[in-house]
């Protein structure tokens, strides 16, 4: 298989590189694009709707509900309560100094980053429903029992490509709540299978992920009794995210590392519809601020949130208007459209987008597998970014860019689902069909 050398774009006027930009991405060639709407974060987070208030007060949030999880989920959330997960060094695997993998493949309740949202929006609302009742939300008193029994009376409802509705439904289940799930058709049969054995209604779509959540907002619409996560437009999904920044950092600074303008950081985050990602982003820049660059990752079939960013447009644009078939093994990643609210929040934030073949995901899922991280293909290729927007940051007209590509910077890939047997299928397949090990 020939490689395809990924296209450099964005260092030049908005003016001329848009067309240049989206017949690169119509050919589906693997590419960097340095966003040229970004601005440093204290003037973009003014034109954001959400606040680093909101941020502060849902770490707050996140840390009242460390009873409740540990509660809820023995032996599986530590007494603590704190879901997070390892920061590994995988410089050796990369071949680079100053890597880490951000192993969220192996978060608790959900098995993904997704977790991370889902479970902070489910407990939010079961904290809201608790307050209307006059209940205490917390495990402690004698009001639990009778909270969990009044909340079999709703409906959680979600529509998902699988992670972020396995997170929500396993929430939901455990707190006592009914829960109907909107699968697409991207979702794999393992994630499908799971999904039944939580014992909730499972809806599946012969369309993508739009359908399966506009289904899903249809549903919810029609019983009043029935809460909504929407993955597109989610403030909480936004904010429940947002903390796995403050966590990372305080990883970061228990290993000794320092980021500053000497020694920046720059995180990899694989991006779908755009609410994890851009969550983290927010998170990180009201931490780092413009010392850390972050970079969103899609499949170079799927890149709905480097296509909403090329457009310049304040309405939904799709991977199939230019082409694109929205056709990836990163099942997690298959969205045509990118959430307009991320967008709003952080479209001036994203320093730099990336796109990644399919093969390189699978190629690297393999390699990282090899060495005890089992991810699936949508994790992997977080990796697969780092050394095209290095090397596009070392050539790069802006200092400021140039700055991430030096050995004094660090490196965070963020991994964000576990692998499944449907991904060691994928796997034997590439192996057999390129003629390499897995």
């Amino acid at each position: 298989m020939q490689e395809m050398l990924p296209q450099f774009a964005g260092a030049g006027s908005s003016s001329t590189v848009a067309q240049d930009e989206l017949s690169s991405l119509k050919a589906g060639y693997p590419m960097v694009w340095q966003n040229i709407r970004w601005r440093p974060f204290v003037e973009a987070v003014v034109h954001a709707s959400i606040t680093e208030s909101d941020v502060e007060a849902a770490a707050a949030s996140w840390i009242s509900y460390r009873a409740v999880l540990a509660d809820l989920f023995p032996g599986e959330v530590p007494e603590s309560g704190v879901i997070d997960s390892k920061l590994a060094d995988i410089s050796s695997i990369a071949g680079r100094k100053n890597v880490f993998l951000k192993a969220d493949h192996d978060l608790a309740i959900g098995s993904s980053i997704k977790a991370r949202g889902g479970v902070f929006e489910v407990l939010q609302h079961a904290d809201d429903r608790a307050a209307l009742d006059g209940i205490s939300f917390d495990p402690a008193t004698s009001d639990w029992a009778r909270l969990r029994s009044n909340l079999k009376a709703r409906r959680i409802v979600v529509g998902s490509t699988g992670n972020l509705a396995y997170s929500v439904a396993r929430t939901a289940r455990a707190l006592g709540f009914q829960a109907e799930v909107h699968i697409s058709a991207d979702a794999t049969p393992f994630k499908k299978a799971r999904l039944v054995e939580l014992d909730v209604q499972v809806v599946e779509h012969s369309g993508d992920y739009k359908e399966a959540v506009a289904a899903a907002r249809k549903s919810a619409a029609r019983d009043d009794a029935a809460y909504l996560i929407d993955d597109e437009s989610s403030s909480r999904l936004f904010l429940g995210y947002s903390y796995g920044a403050r966590l990372l950092a305080d990883q970061l600074a228990s290993r000794g590392i320092s980021i500053d303008e000497n020694h920046p950081l720059v995180v990899y985050l694989p991006c779908g519809v755009g609410g994890a990602p851009s969550g983290l982003t927010f998170g990180l820049k009201a931490i780092f601020g413009d010392d850390c660059a972050c970079v969103f990752v899609e499949p170079t079939q799927s890149p709905c949130f480097l296509v909403q960013l090329i457009s310049g447009k304040n309405k939904p644009t799709s991977v199939y208007d230019i082409g694109l078939n929205n056709k990836t093994i990163a099942d997690g990643l298959a969205v045509p459209s990118a959430s307009i609210f991320a967008v709003a929040q952080v479209g001036e934030m994203v320093d730099a987008c990336v796109t990644v073949a399919d093969a390189e995901m699978l190629k690297l899922s393999a390699k990282l597998g090899e060495h005890g991280f089992p991810v699936e293909p949508s994790a992997a290729s977080a990796l697969g970014a780092l050394e095209p927007f290095v090397k596009s940051c070392g050539y790069h007209f802006d200092e400021r860019k140039r700055r991430f590509a030096t050995a004094n910077s660090t490196h965070v890939v963020w991994s964000t689902g576990k692998s499944t047997p449907d991904t060691l299928k994928l796997l034997l397949e590439f192996a057999t069909q390129n003629r390499v090990g897995v």
